[in-house]
């Protein structure tokens, strides 16, 4: 179960803790004997870089589905896989979701950018840019997460500071990294019109 981890394991303590500490929440939902349950506690969990940031980032809560789909505290979170996970802010506003199995490496990389993504739309701008400016440093560059990091870093700095050159920069910084064929580099290219 990452033993290293300071899991919450009812809903209610795990918000009242997230409005205390003003900080996101981290839910996966779990059945004992499902193998993606099995193999997230066994290779996931248990990693260093994994339990650092569930213990340092977020609140960390894991539920157990023990009644079916229709388990009464599961349907408000819409799960209809296991393993869910879902990146929540202190208000249960869900800002990332994903099902099934994640190593290591991309789980903390998806972590950062769900925190990223809640800070930036609760205007919390200095912290989404602090949380995405790790992610992108900390994370394999492969990784879609790092790329969107990006993308939601420049509008972040637009945001914050009221200029357009983030977004310039932002466009370059993508094209730089992936080339003109990647998704990212198209989703940004809009930021060009700013340059002009």
């Amino acid at each position: 179960m990452g033993d290293n981890i300071a899991w919450e394991t009812e809903i209610e303590a795990a918000f009242a803790r997230a409005n205390s500490e003003e900080k996101d929440v981290f839910v996966c939902w779990y059945q004992d004997g499902c193998p993606l349950t099995t193999l997230m506690d066994a290779n996931t969990y248990p990693k260093e870089t994994v339990t650092a940031v569930l213990n340092n980032n977020v609140i960390p809560l894991k539920m157990a589905v023990t009644q079916g789909w229709e388990q009464p505290d599961a349907v408000p979170f819409q799960v209809q896989m296991i393993t869910t996970l879902l990146i929540m802010d202190k208000d249960k506003r869900v800002y990332q979701r994903m099902v099934g199995y994640m190593p290591p490496e991309e789980l903390t990389a998806w972590i950062l950018l769900g925190i990223g993504k809640a800070q930036f739309y609760t205007a919390r701008f200095e912290q989404a840019i602090s949380t995405l400016d790790k992610l992108i440093a900390e994370s394999p560059p492969d990784l879609p997460w790092v790329t969107e990091g990006m993308y939601l870093r420049g509008v972040a700095l637009f945001r914050h500071h009221g200029e357009t050159g983030p977004l310039t920069a932002t466009l370059k910084q993508i094209r730089t990294a992936y080339g003109d064929l990647h998704w990212g580099t198209k989703r940004a290219s809009g930021f060009k019109v700013f340059a002009e």
